[in-house]
């Protein structure tokens, strides 16, 4: 594998390379330890010594010279790291508004099911698979542009802010799995696949708690530090409340907490040790 040189290796080149030279050049000057730069009448050769001093200053005016082509690309590379995080950054907003009237839509679609529900865990087969077959019943989509903006701020914002980002596309990815599984099972009444009230809450709870992220990204997206606390079941209940699914908050919230919230506990204990609290 062929081996890549960094800057530290480009400068050790330049100084030994500089110093090769200088050795080369003044090596004529040695003999036998005995220094000749003096004649035999005792004087000095100052054209040997001027070049050896002239070959040792060249070596290091090299040196120097590559070092500051180093560092203006290290500048250069930053500044444009920087612009594209602020362009970046810059169409963070829409995009974040964009995410939470998805996340809204699915928790409101998900939430009418709850018609569906015979007791604790049963759903109405029938029922269900006529509301999923309605024109008005369908999985929201979030738009492209959405994930890409995301994706970017993943690869341009601090550690602390790309983790949350990251946590924000993997939820999605579970979010929206979930629920298009979900919903095909209910469209056909003998799928064969068993579907829980507990299935279809879970959808819900993930949803909710996409959309606490993402208000919690508002911040970040304003250029204010990112502060991020571990999500409680009030915040779940009042996502869910935000988008209008008032019957039942309380209870997936409740249900959240003792499923869903020891992971989310986890991973904010994760990034605290990790990265500093004020990090932006």
């Amino acid at each position: 594998m062929a081996m890549r040189w960094n800057d530290s290796m480009m400068l050790a080149f330049a100084t030994t390379m500089g110093i090769i030279a200088g050795a080369l050049i003044v090596a004529p000057c040695l003999e036998a330890h005995s220094i000749r730069f003096l004649d035999n009448d005792g004087r000095l050769q100052w054209e040997v010594l001027s070049t050896g001093i002239a070959a040792i200053f060249a070596a290091l005016v090299t040196v120097r010279k590559i070092g500051e082509q180093i560092q203006q690309a290290k500048d250069s590379d930053s500044d444009a790291l920087k612009r594209r995080e602020r362009a970046a950054r810059t169409a963070l907003p829409m995009a974040l508004v964009e995410f939470v009237a998805y996340t809204k839509s699915v928790i409101s679609v998900l939430c009418r099911l709850r018609v569906c529900r015979i007791g604790a865990h049963e759903i109405n087969r029938e029922l269900a698979a006529q509301m999923v077959a309605g024109d008005d019943f369908n999985q929201p989509k979030l738009p492209e542009s959405v994930l890409s903006v995301f994706k970017e701020c993943t690869e341009f914002a601090s550690d602390r802010a790309a983790e949350e980002f990251m946590l924000i596309i993997r939820d999605f990815q579970i979010q929206h799995s979930r629920t298009a599984a979900v919903l095909s099972d209910l469209g056909v009444v003998d799928s064969g696949h068993v579907v829980l009230w507990m299935n279809i809450e879970g959808c819900i709870a993930i949803a909710a708690e996409l959309l606490v992220r993402a208000n919690d990204l508002l911040a970040y997206a304003r250029f204010r530090r990112l502060r991020r606390n571990p999500i409680t079941a009030l915040d779940i209940e009042g996502a869910l409340n935000g988008a209008d699914c008032n019957d039942g908050a309380a209870e997936i919230a409740n249900n959240w907490q003792q499923i869903y919230s020891k992971e989310d506990q986890a991973m904010t204990t994760y990034i605290e040790a990790r990265y500093e609290p004020d990090e932006a």
